[in-house]
């Protein structure tokens, strides 16, 4: 089973009943108080933290991942490093996994929900809610982090998600 089973990239245009009100929501967060809170803790967390923004190790991928659920914003990195033992055999070690996170509720917002229309009924369900929120973060993650280069976001049951890839030294060739 790959890491990627079970997740899909939306595309609005396969509801065009759905785009006004995919557009409302997103004009909706994308004005959220949150977002400037969002955007301080990043901030912050790059500057204590320089995994989150710089290549920390030659063998290491330069990917991290950002995580989006219900009251969880969270980024995360596997650090690895490489060992050469004394037969000049290279071993790898996962040393550990390192993460940044932020709670809504930690400042006075409710956890995500899906959005219920004037009826009663559920229009548009969490997962989906995730995955406009996602992108709404991505694209504010864009300007604060303007060195990194960000993919596209995923939706999964339960989560978002998107990577970025961090930019790094670089090692002169020998030859």
């Amino acid at each position: 089973m790959s890491v990627f089973d079970g997740m899909k990239k939306v595309h609005p245009e396969e509801d065009p009943d759905r785009i006004t009100l995919e557009e409302e929501l997103t004009q909706k967060l994308t004005k959220a108080g949150i977002l400037s809170e969002i955007d301080r803790f990043v901030a912050e967390k790059a500057a204590e933290e320089p995994w989150i923004t710089q290549r920390q190790s030659y063998y290491e991928s330069c990917h991290r991942t950002v995580k989006i659920h219900e009251d969880l914003l969270s980024i995360l990195w596997k650090e690895t490093k490489v060992e050469t033992i004394a037969s000049g055999a290279r071993v790898t070690i996962i040393d550990e996994d390192k993460s940044a996170v932020f709670h809504y509720t930690d400042h006075g917002f409710m956890p995500l929900h899906s959005h219920i229309n004037e009826q009663g009924n559920e229009d548009v369900p969490l997962d989906h809610i995730l995955y406009i929120w996602g992108t709404v973060v991505r694209d504010r993650m864009k300007a604060v982090l303007p060195q990194c280069d960000f993919g596209p976001v995923y939706q999964s049951i339960g989560e978002a998600s998107f990577t970025y890839t961090v930019s790094g030294k670089q090692w002169s060739d020998w030859f």
